[in-house]
């Protein structure tokens, strides 16, 4: 592993390309995104590298609900969402909460469908990296996206 501070400068650097507007450029943070949890997923959730990494999960989930990420970019997205969730399956519900909380502000109706909607997401699946359950987690990442993006107007 590098470094700590260098390791911090290269999920910096992600966060800058995952809110650029190439197609390319977010698809590529994605699947390096993919490649670091990976790694880190055996280091255990509390180490440094996983803390550092994680903070990218609310950025990524934010930015594909409210559309700001290039669409040929949504399935990379979405392996890399089930990717650091399996770095700390914890990691999905709270910013599942932080997000409904987010957008229960501007409209309060909306609150029972956002559960749903993150309750079909996880519907099924474990966080164990295993192909079959990376599988069913892109199938409802599809059925959240589309559930979302129906009654959410994000501006």
């Amino acid at each position: 592993m590098l470094p700590i501070e260098d390791f911090n400068m290269v999920v910096n650097a992600l966060r800058v390309g995952l809110t650029a507007v190439s197609c390319d450029v977010s698809t590529l943070c994605c699947d390096t995104i993919v490649g670091l949890s990976n790694k880190v997923r055996g280091l255990g959730n509390e180490s440094p590298y996983a803390l550092s990494l994680l903070t990218l999960a609310e950025l990524l989930l934010m930015l594909i609900v409210k559309m700001e990420i290039p669409p040929d970019s949504i399935p990379a997205a979405g392996a890399a969402i089930y990717a650091l969730t399996c770095v700390k399956p914890a990691l999905l519900e709270g910013i599942a909460t932080q997000l409904i909380e987010i957008f229960a502000a501007n409209d309060p109706a909306n609150v029972p469908k956002l559960e749903e909607s993150f309750r079909i997401l996880t519907n099924g699946v474990l966080f164990d990296g295993f192909r079959t359950h990376k599988l069913r987690f892109q199938d409802n990442f599809d059925k959240f996206l589309v559930s979302v993006h129906g009654f959410l107007i994000v501006k």
